[in-house]
């Protein structure tokens, strides 16, 4: 093997490493081109989107509000940055129906190296916060990382979970005083004062990150299809011993 074909097969490894990468993160990501059109989303932001409350995905397949008042700021927000602009991020909150916590909406304009101009090319990234999304950290994880009882483990997920003090105890099935002491053996194990200090060391630690088995990326690809739609480039999970 030549050492240009040993240099693409590394570049194409660490392509679909980074993509993997993307697919673990408890964060949506999505990268957009100049006129918000979807080039490739990871597994969380095809999730949001899918329930398409607060964002979705136009016709045009062009990132949007499912309410009016951003529609034009989201599709229009990479365009109306100068070239020579030093403000490279805008941050969004994003409504959703009744009863709903917003997604948090971070835009982080591309900087081109090329000067020549193309319509594909990535022109921003686009990273969505849902604090509704469940944490994927399990009880044995968690036993794992601090030495935590089966009892202590599953008060702290529920935490991460947002239960109340009172909601985890019943749902426990344990007597205040019981989850207390719990509460208090977590917070010398993990060496913190406060719930509110637990419950963010624990989100910091392993809120953020699926920890799952490996898996095998499959790229669905981009451009049109034979309707003249557009693709998006997306990556979805394929088990061990699915067939392709």
């Amino acid at each position: 093997m030549t050492a240009r074909g040993t240099t693409r097969g590394m570049i194409k490894s660490l392509l679909g490493l980074g993509v993997e990468a993307l697919n673990q993160l408890n964060v949506g990501f999505i990268a957009i081109d100049d006129a918000g059109g979807l080039l490739l989303t990871n597994s969380t932001a095809k999730h949001i989107l899918s329930t398409r409350d607060g964002l979705e995905v136009t016709s045009e397949g062009t990132l949007s509000s499912t309410h009016g008042p951003l529609l034009n700021l989201m599709n229009t927000s990479v365009a109306a940055w100068p070239g020579n602009s030093h403000a490279h991020s805008r941050l969004f909150s994003v409504p959703r129906s009744a009863g709903r916590k917003s997604l948090t909406v971070i835009v982080r304009r591309v900087v081109q190296i090329s000067s020549t101009q193309d319509s594909d090319a990535p022109a921003a990234l686009v990273f969505i916060l849902d604090p509704e999304l469940p944490t994927d950290a399990s009880s044995a994880e968690l036993r794992q990382l601090y030495q935590l009882s089966s009892a202590e483990a599953r008060l702290a997920r529920l935490l991460m979970e947002g239960k109340t003090f009172d909601a985890c105890c019943e749902e426990l099935c344990v007597q205040p005083s019981t989850a207390r002491m719990h509460l208090c053996h977590l917070f010398v194990k993990t060496d913190v004062q406060r719930q509110s200090e637990l419950v963010s060391l624990l989100f910091k630690s392993v809120g953020l990150v699926r920890m799952e088995p490996r898996v095998t990326m499959r790229n669905s690809g981009s451009g049109v299809d034979n309707k003249g739609n557009r693709r998006v480039a997306s990556f979805r999970r394929v088990e061990s011993g699915e067939r392709s």
